[in-house]
């Protein structure tokens, strides 16, 4: 789909396909890879419920691989040709972020948000309020407890954000934070969030999100069908 951004917040929303034994690797075992795929699949959609709730964004599927872009559109229930849906392309997620975060500009964003697919019990509240925060600073980041960070906003393109980041480690938020401090950048800091990694954080989300949430009711499923440790006492 061809499109332009009318100086609108741009919400780009990574994300492989869910496919069983390609996704949500870390919960692997105890869950089985069909299982993960499905949780997976469930974040997605709760994320882009969240997204479309209210006119204070474009959401932008940017999905990999390349070649199940087609694809993308049915996890949402819509037709192929409603969902904008960009590739992630080659290299490393430095690479794709800053390709992503280009394109987004060009094509004509206020400002840009980064999403995984991974964090979807942030503060959704807070997120609406992206543009706002960047009025006074020229990024926002949401630091994750595993070191990473599970959200990032910016009000213009700043390539090197992206550069010479250890991705998958524990450094990356403060890696982030030390390039935009030597560019001279003004940073708004999140509350601490997480990502669902392992299964304390498949249990956590539970009490995070409403009991009755599509993504609530895959987490609870899964568990029980794992048959994982106490799942049906705690839950």
């Amino acid at each position: 789909m061809v499109v332009e951004f009318q100086n609108q917040t741009v919400v780009l929303l990574f994300a492989k396909y869910p496919t069983a034994g390609k996704v949500m690797t870390r919960l692997c075992p105890p869950l089985s890879p069909a299982d993960a795929a499905r949780v997976q699949r469930s974040c997605m959609r709760h994320i882009w419920r969240e997204l479309i709730a209210g006119d204070w964004c474009v959401p932008v599927m940017v999905g990999t691989p390349d070649d199940a872009l087609a694809d993308f559109a049915a996890i949402f229930e819509l037709p192929e040709s409603r969902l904008v849906c960009w590739p992630q392309g080659d290299g490393d997620l430095g690479l794709r972020l800053e390709r992503a975060s280009a394109k987004a500009f060009d094509l004509g964003a206020s400002d840009v948000v980064f999403l995984g697919v991974d964090s979807p019990t942030q503060n959704w509240e807070a997120l609406c309020d992206t543009r706002a925060r960047l009025a006074s600073a020229d990024l926002a980041i949401g630091p994750c407890a595993d070191g990473g960070y599970y959200f990032l906003a910016m009000k213009r393109h700043v390539p090197e954000l992206f550069r010479g980041i250890d991705w998958g480690t524990s450094s990356v938020f403060d890696q982030t934070c030390a390039i935009a401090k030597d560019i001279g950048l003004n940073v708004w800091r999140f509350e601490l969030g997480y990502d669902i990694d392992r299964t304390e954080d498949l249990r956590r989300a539970l009490g995070d999100l409403d009991s009755d949430s599509e993504l609530a009711r895959t987490i609870r499923d899964v568990l029980v069908a794992e048959n994982i440790e106490n799942t049906k006492d705690s839950i």
